[in-house]
């Protein structure tokens, strides 16, 4: 059976995890692709995370995940599972969750240090994700130093969902990872962003193109060339 965490619990778990490493987060990443994947509940990675699957190289506390269930089904799965901490309360849309990763709980990687490491788990439709996650979804091919279960591929939420939620993020809160995190997606998807660009949200698109803008004065031929993709002309 699950933890139930109080509040008082929560500050112990909480911050432990605030430094987890890539290995603790993947080898949480694989539990939860593999107890979804079990109980045939649609998923997709979301977040830095998603970010960091597709190839981005910044550092993330925790994992992301949207689930199409319901909180009831979701919190009734998860009650089942030893290796998971879950809130003695929690929203209707969302539950921050702690995951026992490494040591005992993942013996195929004995050298692997024992730490909780959090994950929202998001009904989807809230919060930014997609209403309808198999067609808001695709698969990524995992890195051969990514811990993975049988399966080679993780779902992630698609471009358009990735990038209208890190713009929204970027936009209240002003943060340097979610400037990375576009500046990646940007640059590595420039042909799918440029396709979706008049669907996203042109003043948060705007604003955090003129922070890159400002951040890369000596490169003006290729601003300008995003600019042109990003279809600011």
């Amino acid at each position: 059976m699950a933890e139930i965490y109080d509040t008082d619990r929560f500050g112990e778990l909480y911050y432990a995890s605030r430094e987890p490493s890539r290995q603790n987060l993947a080898l949480g990443a694989r539990y939860l692709n593999d107890l979804f994947a079990f109980y045939q509940v649609p998923f997709a990675f979301l977040g830095g995370w998603a970010v960091y699957l597709r190839g981005g190289q910044r550092r993330t506390q925790d994992v992301d995940i949207a689930v199409a269930t319901t909180m009831e089904n979701l919190k009734a799965i998860l009650m089942t599972q030893a290796r998971v901490c879950f809130p003695q309360t929690h929203g209707a849309a969302c539950a921050q969750i702690f995951i026992h990763t490494g040591g005992q709980w993942d013996q195929d990687f004995p050298n692997s240090r024992c730490l909780a490491i959090s994950a929202d788990v998001i009904i989807t439709g809230n919060l930014g994700t997609p209403p309808d996650l198999p067609n808001g979804s695709e698969m990524i091919r995992l890195s051969p130093s990514i811990p993975r279960g049988s399966n080679p591929e993780m779902p992630v939420i698609d471009i358009f969902y990735q990038m209208t939620g890190k713009l929204q993020a970027y936009s209240d809160r002003q943060s340097t990872n979610d400037y990375i995190d576009l500046q990646f997606l940007v640059m590595n998807y420039i042909n799918e962003v440029s396709a979706i660009s008049p669907y996203l949200d042109h003043d948060q698109l705007v604003h955090w193109f003129n922070d890159y803008e400002a951040n890369n004065t000596d490169r003006p031929d290729f601003v300008q060339f995003m600019r042109d993709m990003l279809g600011f002309n």
